[in-house]
């Protein structure tokens, strides 16, 4: 890392799930995330997921295999509906790779999933296909016509929704957190620029970006911890 070798002063890092945060090391500030939002059509009466469902929806190498909305607690008409998996395009952001290692077991996807070349087509997807399950790689703006699952980690756990702050708490768990990272000793000498990068511009652009900024009051007590306005 160039901080380390003193040829930086700055640095936004991403660290793998399983990855220990150098906290002893660097002053660890988060600034976004990156997330994975599982949606379906506003008429499936699937509301959530658990890990173990989605690795059984998503893994092509996993214990479990699901292929009907019915395994996933869908009653009634739904129960007998083939669930057909959807994605998009985004290269640039890191959906496909969350799910991969953040879920499944063995960290190979279905090769059945439709991706689509924009979120365009997968939202239109999403409302117009009852079986459609979309996995995307940011928060839908627009969700009218379909409805987001929430998530947990375990059957037995509290499922959460992407919400700004269940993201920033860690109670929706398919995030991949972004720091600013610096030297500790160098805090108040950098405090301007982190500063900055915690303000509401820099906020607006990484929406614009498919990422989710740490919510506003945890900018700001952040801002406020370092002596920056």
């Amino acid at each position: 890392m160039e901080l380390r070798a003193g040829k930086a002063d700055v640095a936004v890092v991403a660290f793998a799930p399983d990855e220990p945060l150098p906290e002893a090391e660097f002053r660890l500030v988060p600034l976004a995330y990156q997330v994975v939002v599982l949606a379906v059509t506003a008429s499936n009466p699937t509301r959530q997921l658990s890990y173990a469902q989605l690795g059984g929806l998503f893994g092509e190498k996993e214990t479990v295999n699901y292929r009907q909305w019915g395994a996933l607690g869908a009653p009634g008409v739904w129960q007998e509906k083939t669930v057909t998996l959807n994605t998009m395009e985004a290269p640039e952001l890191l959906a496909q790779d969350l799910i991969r290692y953040t879920v499944l077991r063995v960290p190979q996807l279905k090769p059945t999933m439709t991706v689509h070349a924009t979120l365009e087509e997968l939202v239109k997807r999403v409302r117009v296909d009852d079986t459609s399950i979309g996995l995307f790689p940011r928060v839908p703006a627009d969700t009218e016509g379909m409805h987001v699952l929430l998530v947990s980690r375990d059957d037995k756990d509290v499922a959460f929704g992407p919400t700004p702050e269940n993201i920033h708490a860690g109670d929706y768990p398919l995030r991949l957190p972004f720091y600013i990272v610096f030297k500790p000793t160098r805090a108040a000498e950098l405090s301007g620029v982190v500063g900055a990068l915690l303000g509401d511009e820099v906020a607006a652009g990484l929406v614009k970006l498919g990422y989710v900024p740490v919510p506003p009051n945890a900018r700001f007590e952040a801002r406020r911890s370092l002596g920056s306005k």
